[in-house]
């Protein structure tokens, strides 16, 4: 659920403040539609949700070799980002690269503090909220 969230406003939202920025610098028309903004904000989620379940995956297959899961993680990233810049400019690079990176270490920073949090309390889970079933 973090990964769809952070995906809907880095890759989602900032996806398409980057369009724009990429517009406005290309020369051409920047037209804002409902149907084009809501279409980029669930592909960010969406994308966002593949990352998390990568990660995810890639901690649960390697869990003792942090820099191959690290490196795998981040070379996937890199690849999801590349096939969506078509064609890959300098400009789109660095509009773009960084919304995935900010993505990515915000899902390892959120991961990392659900995983202390149940080291702390010696737990595999973390309890429901009060009045949860």
């Amino acid at each position: 659920m973090a990964g769809a969230g952070l995906g809907f406003v880095f890759l989602g939202i900032g996806a398409r403040a980057g369009m724009r920025l990429v517009a406005l610098t290309s020369g051409q028309a920047a037209l804002f539609t409902v149907e084009g903004s809501v279409a980029v904000s669930l592909l960010g989620a969406v994308t966002g949700a593949v990352i998390a379940t990568l990660f995810l995956l890639l901690r649960h297959i390697l869990p003792a070799r942090r820099w191959m899961r690290a490196a795998i993680f981040w070379v996937l990233c890199v690849v999801l980002v590349l096939r969506g810049l078509k064609p890959v400019t300098e400009l789109k690079t660095a509009i773009f690269l960084p919304l995935f990176l900010m993505h990515g270490a915000l899902l390892h920073a959120f991961w990392c503090r659900v995983y202390l949090a149940r080291r702390r309390n010696g737990m595999r889970r973390l309890p429901l909220p009060e009045g949860e079933p």
